[in-house]
């Protein structure tokens, strides 16, 4: 996904997703890698992939961004 509209997409989301979701999202969209994000939250691998996937499927339910997306023909 082009990473400007990633960043809109989790600005448009700001409302709907946790402060730990948005923070996993955003780690991603820089391209750090799970077990970096887990050791930040002292979490583990798994769990920020579960968090990310969380994350993912409220912007799939909301219909405007899944829309965006769609026109855009970007796969989350």
């Amino acid at each position: 996904m082009d990473r400007d509209l990633y960043l809109y997409v989790l600005k448009v989301m700001d409302e709907k997703l946790s402060e730990k979701e948005r923070e996993i999202l955003l780690m991603m969209a820089n391209e750090m890698t799970l077990d970096v994000i887990g050791n930040n939250f002292g979490i583990s691998h798994e769990r920020v992939r579960q968090l990310e996937e969380r994350g993912l499927k409220k912007i799939r339910r909301n219909s405007g961004v899944y829309k965006l997306l769609n026109k855009e023909r970007v796969n989350l």
